[in-house]
Formats: C-alpha cells, sequence, structure tokens
C-alpha cells in the first residue's frame, strides 16, 4: 500500500510517475475517500493496490483540491 500525508502528496506522485493514473481510481463517500491504482478488489486482503491519503475525509477533501488547482484563487466554505 502506497501512502501520503495530503491530497497534494499524491498529486505530486502522479506526476512524478509513481502513481500511474490511468489506474487511479477514487471512490468518494460522504465521510472518507479511497483511492486504489489499479481498482478495488474485495478478495484483496492486504489491498496491495489501496493509496491511504490521510487528510481526505470525504466532502471536505474538496476544500484542498481548489487550492491545489487554482493557487491564487480565494477558497473559503460560507
Amino acid at each position: 500500500m502506497k501512502e501520503f500525508d495530503t491530497i497534494k502528496d499524491l498529486f505530486e506522485a502522479v506526476k512524478r510517475g509513481d502513481v500511474d493514473e490511468s489506474k487511479l481510481e477514487i471512490m468518494l463517500d460522504n465521510d472518507q475517500t479511497s483511492f486504489y491504482e489499479g481498482g478495488y478488489d474485495p478478495d484483496d486482503d492486504d489491498q496491495s493496490n489501496r493509496i491511504k491519503v490521510k487528510e481526505a475525509n470525504g466532502y471536505f477533501d474538496i476544500e484542498k483540491l481548489y487550492p491545489l488547482l487554482f493557487p491564487k484563487a480565494k477558497v473559503e466554505w460560507v
């Protein structure tokens, strides 16, 4: 399993080629976001293709994504 502290760290790993973006699967839920390189396999007990992103936590992920994509924009909850 690959592990990253932030979504930005995952983003940079994709740009470096450490994670294959064409195989990246992102599963959104209201309380968490799951990442897999090559897809989720329920029969894979060790989840070797899972990517753990410590800050990924569902709906609040979007707050981290906008500054990454638009670094000059102001991003805030209202």
